[in-house]
């Protein structure tokens, strides 16, 4: 199953981007996942690779071959890549008049150092700990300002990378744990 240019264009403009698997000659069209579809993924991952794996196409499948969700060395081999579709531009962070900035392409915001009480305050918000619920909390807290792309909550490609931005941040001191 191969996507027509006027497929390919329509993904583009509805979700931003996508990414095509091959499997053994078989092909599938999964959207780039949002923030929302990561918290739903960050679920299945805690049921185990597996579970990650079908949440993935059935949460994601834009089009493609039924074989690579019911043969199993297809399914297998997509399992076995299926991480490899989700990495991120890293943030740059730098510090700036006792501030941090992070930046991500064009976009950028303005963070204050986060604090335990920060921490507190994100999780308390956060009682049933709904994945990326506290890290968007977090933001919300420290942050000082943002270009308007910080402002689409559901912009996996600007989401991820600024919470692991703040968490670099929060974690600035290193520990150094010894057993004796």
């Amino acid at each position: 199953m191969i996507a027509t240019k006027k497929q390919i264009e329509e993904w583009k403009a509805k979700h931003g981007g996508f990414f095509s698997v091959e499997v053994e000659g078989k092909i599938v069209y999964l959207k780039a996942p949002s923030v929302l579809d990561w918290k739903r993924l960050t679920l299945a991952i805690q049921e185990g690779e597996v579970k990650f794996a079908e949440t993935c196409l059935d949460l994601l499948w834009l089009d493609g071959d039924q074989e690579i969700k019911t043969d199993e060395d297809c399914f297998l081999g997509f399992k076995a890549q299926v991480g490899s579709l989700f990495d991120y531009e890293e943030a740059e962070v730098e510090k700036v008049d006792g501030l941090y900035k992070i930046s991500l392409g064009e976009e950028f915001c303005l963070v204050r150092s986060v604090t335990r009480k920060d921490l507190e305050l994100a999780d308390k918000k956060n009682p049933s700990k709904k994945p990326f619920v506290s890290q968007e909390i977090l933001f919300e807290i420290i942050k000082k300002e943002a270009s308007s792309g910080f402002d689409d909550k559901n912009n996996a490609s600007l989401r991820i990378p600024l919470y692991k931005a703040i968490e670099t941040i929060q974690n600035k001191a290193v520990a150094v744990v010894k057993k004796y």
